[in-house]
């Protein structure tokens, strides 16, 4: 497993990644911009710019030296060249933008020029690697025994904060690889869950269990062979508020001009850090929502009528924070039910696996471990 400073060294070479990317689209834009005044053509390149100085599809307002993230996703992009005035207006976003893509070849052209990569196929595998909130972390190696701690969550949750319900459901599982190791016997240390149901499997011994071991009983069959045997499950249902990993709190408003407002917050109630965390808001027909202020990125996808609120990491660097935006006056009720999906490699469940060894010879075994969090559902009504 990758330790927290290995991870934050992945997404700072990520962050850095996308900066060069900015850099290369920010001086193509620029080149863009010299051949179109040789021309005599006056009007901007960028593919249609929110306001800003900066090419590349921002959101309405300048970004500073935020890189752009690309997108799939075709966003809303208002043209305000027709109202310089109302440019001049528009309030700084501190977040960024996903925008959308830049021609390759010509990105690639410009990295190999500034020598920020040697080759061409580098400059062609930096423009195509994706630029999702957070960088893929790489596969867990796998050992020819695998132990798998896994979560699920579902939550409903009303819109002025009142928890409806929130059911957490877990498991642990070995996979064995290698028959001549099909007879294990896996130490946990199992914290407070009183909260929690749990059950063993039938041919978990039970006296070894009471004294944290997990091991089938004897003349039990074996472990099957390269398939995951779940061994011990836990489920808990609660209206318990303080259980929750995120508040989130969505107030629209009714602004000035015919306008909604709304207003966003976060806050990481979780004892651990959560990644790929993404907040989709509904947003009704009729107009462009227009993002004031965001603490993180933003992207909206026209086509699904969604904003999508993103962080790669919420921890306690950044436990809390907000986004504004604003879209044509419509109903509040609008703009629910929100939807949040994160991943974690923590779970509600205490339980730590200490060590796999040999029922045999009581040696330690080499093994692989996986422990993840995941959201099956998570609404805002």
């Amino acid at each position: 497993m990758e330790s927290h400073d290995e991870e934050r060294a992945k997404k700072e070479e990520a962050s850095k990644h996308a900066g060069v990317k900015k850099r290369a689209a920010e001086k193509k834009r620029m080149g863009d911009e010299r051949k179109e005044e040789n021309t005599g053509d006056g009007v901007m390149g960028g593919g249609g710019m929110g306001g800003g100085s900066m090419g590349g599809g921002m959101g309405g307002g300048s970004m500073g030296n935020s890189p752009v993230m690309e997108s799939s996703r075709q966003p809303y992009v208002e043209d305000k060249r027709a109202a310089p005035a109302a440019a001049k207006e528009a309030r700084p976003i501190k977040g960024m933008s996903l925008g959308t893509k830049n021609k390759k070849s010509d990105i690639a052209k410009v990295l190999k020029e500034e020598n920020i990569v040697a080759r061409e196929e580098e400059a062609d595998a930096l423009v195509d690697a994706p630029s999702s909130s957070t960088p893929s972390g790489p596969a867990v190696p796998t050992e020819n025994v695998h132990v798998v701690v896994e979560e699920q969550l579902v939550i409903h949750v009303e819109n002025d904060g009142g928890l409806q319900s929130m059911e957490i459901k877990g498991g642990l599982s070995v996979t064995c690889y290698d028959s001549a190791l099909s007879r294990v016997k896996v130490s946990v240390n199992m914290g407070d869950n009183k909260a929690f149901q749990i059950r063993k499997h039938p041919l978990v011994d039970k006296a070894a269990f009471s004294n944290g071991t997990l091991q089938l009983k004897e003349g039990a069959r074996a472990f099957p062979t390269a398939a995951p045997a779940g061994i011990l499950r836990w489920n808990v249902q609660t209206k318990d508020d303080s259980m929750l990993p995120l508040s989130i709190n969505c107030w629209p408003s009714q602004g000035a001009d015919g306008q909604s407002i709304i207003n966003m917050e976060y806050e990481l109630l979780a004892p651990f850090e959560l990644h790929n965390v993404s907040i989709a808001v509904p947003v009704p027909a009729g107009g462009a929502p227009v993002v004031t202020s965001v603490d993180g990125m933003y992207e909206v996808n026209a086509r699904e009528k969604v904003l999508y609120w993103k962080h790669p990491i919420i921890d306690q660097g950044n436990k809390s924070g907000s986004m504004e935006f604003s879209t044509p006056r419509a109903d509040p009720s609008s703009f629910f039910p929100l939807q949040v999906k994160f991943t974690a490699s923590k779970t509600f469940f205490d339980v730590e696996v200490l060590d796999v060894l040999s029922e045999e010879t009581s040696k330690p075994v080499k093994y692989s471990q996986l422990t993840q969090l995941t959201v099956d559902q998570f609404e805002i009504v």
